[in-house]
């Protein structure tokens, strides 16, 4: 609470619904100056698509991939017979490990980063069916601000309203 007041926030399916509470509140005795809807995807910024999902497994699998590939590239280079590179001499076998090293850092951010696309692009279609599916509800908030003794009583108004609106009780 602050300065005798408190906030009750609920989330409601439509206009409709939270309408419904705004009136019942006002009914009982609670100041409709004090009531706020507000829009949930505008306050709270939510990204309904997921154009980021496929960037953020690419540069991912890129990473992990270069970070694996330095690993592997680094073990194949350290392999190698050095001592048997007398033809190239000790600078270019050191070289030629060096070459290796860099190739799988190199071949290990491309697979890598082909795996995360592929994923990135699968996880995004997902995404798309379950938000399409199971997350419509939710596209207002009521914002109200009542004295502390009160904040039980407009919740429960506030609940009431919500629910007969996922119900689809709300009169129009």
């Amino acid at each position: 609470g602050w300065e005798g007041k408190r906030l009750v926030l609920r989330l409601f399916d439509t206009g409709h619904a939270a309408e419904s509470a705004v009136l019942e509140l006002g009914k009982a005795g609670f100041d409709p100056g004090t009531v706020e809807q507000l829009d949930f995807n505008e306050s709270f910024g939510t990204d309904n698509g997921h154009d980021s999902t496929v960037a953020e497994a690419t540069a991912s699998g890129a990473v992990g991939g270069a970070f694996w590939g330095s690993l592997v590239g680094t073990l194949a280079g350290a392999g190698l017979d050095v001592a048997n590179l007398s033809s190239f001499g000790l600078a270019a076998g050191e070289g030629l490990w060096a070459c290796i090293a860099l190739a799988g850092i190199g071949a290990g951010a491309l697979v890598g980063a082909l795996l995360g696309f592929a994923i990135g692009v699968g996880v995004r279609g997902e995404d798309a069916h379950l938000y399409d599916q199971s997350l419509r509800r939710g596209k207002v908030i009521l914002k109200a601000r009542v004295d502390d003794l009160r904040a039980k009583e407009a919740s429960r108004i506030m609940s009431r309203a919500s629910a007969r609106g996922w119900a689809g009780t709300v009169p129009a």
